[in-house]
């Protein structure tokens, strides 16, 4: 589940880049809320990257969302991920401009290894 926040990307290896479909709203919000199940596939070596719609905020992307975030990854995606993410944490660091941000800045990922 995503919880509300956007899509997922899976950044696999040979360059490609994909945003996970997943529906559902909040959790924890809306009692009796029903959330689908959903399988994808993995290779060793994708990257899954979730975060928070604190980030499109964070790089100033409102207008542009996920495709801004998107960018912000993909500029390093070759690199393992900790580095993608200190990468992105250089973007978001320039971005917020401050300690506080108006929204939760999260990022969460995982590699698929060999």
């Amino acid at each position: 589940a995503r919880g509300g926040h956007p899509y997922p990307f899976v950044f696999s290896p040979d360059g490609v880049t994909r945003e996970l479909d997943a529906q559902g709203g909040l959790l924890g919000i809306a009692k009796g809320e029903t959330f689908d199940d959903g399988q994808v596939s993995l290779r060793p070596g994708d990257k899954v990257a979730f975060y928070s719609d604190g980030v499109e905020l964070a790089l100033h992307a409102e207008k542009e969302g996920a495709t801004a975030v998107r960018r912000a990854f993909t500029d390093s995606v070759a690199s393992p991920l900790p580095e993608m993410f200190d990468h992105l944490q250089d973007r978001l660091d320039t971005g917020l401009r401050n300690v506080d941000p108006a929204d939760d800045v999260t990022v969460l990922g995982f590699t698929l290894e060999n």
